[in-house]
């Protein structure tokens, strides 16, 4: 904790704001390591769940008792507009508070990300009726925030989606079927595409905020994945029926989905780098604790050469994307176009924590291996960083393009 606040201050240009970072920060890992770290392994083992007779989903046991002290502590409202009940606080801040929470559970980090990329579009291209409707909601954390993005046939690709939307009177209503939704089913805003003009192909796609509590019973959960790890968060596939949205419930301009959504991707994608530098923390620390009490030949492995050089290696490839994904962070809060280096700071950074939590698993050897051990569960929970919010291809194909772009120039 002492390091991130350390790095965190030299991100950190917002100095008027210091005491209360640094008290948010505390908090925020008192909160987790005490309490949120706990549970983990009971969540990993319990996991989610869902009723097929009444189409209900909810998370383990516990897991919204320490949702709701997040809410008592004001912690999604970070980087909600004061205008807006929340704090209007810097972008550095909310990804180091997404960093401490993975640390402590990868699963229960899930509601941050999607909550700020909730927060972030609506209040860059909601209407002032959804603003005044939504932030407050999101930043007192009693609605979550949830992406509904991928359908069977639309994952990276989000060009295909054939989710329709027909404009009747004043009301958008949407039909298709979408997967691989984080609290899909026990989310309170869900931002979605749908097609407004079926002969435009990626232009002819709008974006929408959906609001369960008037779609009603024309959206509802099919089911839940029974996913390799994360299984303490819920992850949904969902189907629309001629789901009810609101005319001012578009975000942007009609057929401007694309352009709008692509575009702020950049920001949740700064917050999973956050997330595998969080789970690859923990897995260091657990190989450190275990090489120091761990004896072979008459002495810890630590102090054997083989060992303790990976420790170095894994030590190294975690400062150095914390430093990538704040810096990334500070960029976004001046205002700068982060686009390339958000994908940048996915990139490297989930690809480190596939790195680190396997070496993780191989200093404790046949341990490791064991469920008993937690390095077993951050290597399964590690693996999806490099495939949600756009796999690792993806965010090369982007940094290339935008390499080349700025050659040219």
């Amino acid at each position: 904790m002492k390091q991130l606040t350390k790095i965190f201050k030299t991100f950190n240009f917002d100095k008027e704001a210091q005491e209360q970072n640094e008290m948010i920060l505390d908090m925020v890992y008192e909160l987790a390591m005490n309490e949120i770290i706990e549970k983990e392994q009971d969540w990993d083992e319990e996991g989610a769940h869902f009723d097929p007779s009444t189409k209900k989903v909810s998370y383990p046991s516990g897991m919204m008792d320490l949702y709701k002290k997040c809410q008592q502590n004001d912690l999604f409202s970070i980087i909600v507009p004061e205008k807006y009940d929340g704090f209007g606080l810097s972008y550095t801040l909310w990804n180091a508070v997404i960093e401490l929470m993975a640390r402590a559970s990868l699963a229960f980090s899930m509601f941050f990300p999607s909550q700020g990329l909730n927060i972030e579009i609506i209040n860059n291209f909601g209407t002032p009726e959804a603003k005044e409707k939504y932030l407050p909601l999101l930043a007192s954390g009693d609605a979550i925030g949830a992406m509904a993005f991928s359908e069977p046939n639309a994952g990276s690709d989000i060009s295909a989606v054939t989710t329709k939307a027909e404009k009747e009177g004043d009301s958008y209503y949407l039909t298709g079927n979408k997967i691989w939704l984080s609290h899909g089913g026990a989310a309170g805003t869900y931002i979605t595409f749908a097609v407004t003009d079926k002969t435009a192909g990626p232009k002819g796609l709008s974006a929408f905020i959906v609001d369960p509590k008037i779609a009603g019973s024309n959206m509802e959960v099919v089911g839940i994945e029974h996913k390799m790890g994360l299984h303490g968060s819920i992850t949904s596939s969902m189907s629309l029926d001629r789901a009810e949205v609101p005319k001012e419930n578009l975000l942007g301009k009609e057929n401007d989905g694309f352009r709008l959504i692509l575009g702020s991707l950049a920001s949740s994608r700064i917050g999973i780098a956050a997330q595998a530098v969080g789970i690859s923390e923990t897995a260091l620390q657990e190989s450190i604790n275990y090489s120091l009490q761990r004896s072979q030949f008459g002495r810890p492995i630590g102090k054997h050469q083989a060992i303790s050089f990976m420790l170095a290696d894994m030590a190294t490839r975690v400062h150095q994307s914390r430093l990538l994904y704040l810096n990334t962070a500070q960029m976004k809060h001046v205002g700068a176009n982060t686009q390339i280096e958000s994908s940048m700071a996915k990139y490297w950074a989930t690809e480190m924590a596939q790195k680190v939590t396997y070496d993780a698993v191989q200093i404790h050897g046949g341990y490791g291996y064991s469920q008993d051990y937690a390095v077993s569960r951050l290597f399964r929970d590690a693996r999806v960083l490099t495939i949600y919010e756009g796999t690792s291809e993806m965010q090369k194909t982007i940094i290339s393009r935008g390499a080349l772009s700025r050659a040219q120039k």
